[in-house]
């Protein structure tokens, strides 16, 4: 299994525990886990590339607003499946991955 593989398992895995997550289409599953995923791409290329240069190209602006902690910019750009999952998104942030995100996302 792949990292990425490993990763999305990950993801896929804890949204299955929530409620708003549960009542998605498959489709809408996958967009959700697809997010998920994304930040953590996101955090591991700040990882390689150290605190100096952003990791841009990973996140759009509903997630950029997500790792930001800035709740306008998430709520303003979030699709419909996304507005719904906030806090599936904020749950997997803060229950899932490294506390040093935040200092990576003031790169952004």
């Amino acid at each position: 299994m792949t990292r990425l593989e490993i990763s999305f398992n990950i993801a896929e895995n804890y949204a299955k525990q929530y409620a708003e997550f549960n009542g998605l289409t498959d489709e809408d599953k996958r967009h959700v886990v697809n997010g998920l995923l994304s930040i953590v791409n996101w955090y591991n290329k700040q990882e390689e590339l150290g605190d100096k240069t952003p990791a841009h190209g990973f996140l759009g602006s509903f997630l950029e607003g997500v790792v930001k902690n800035d709740f306008i910019k998430a709520v303003t750009n979030a699709d419909p499946v996304n507005f719904r999952c906030l806090a599936v998104y904020a749950r997997f942030i803060f229950n899932i991955m490294p506390k040093d995100y935040r200092e990576k996302a003031k790169l952004l």
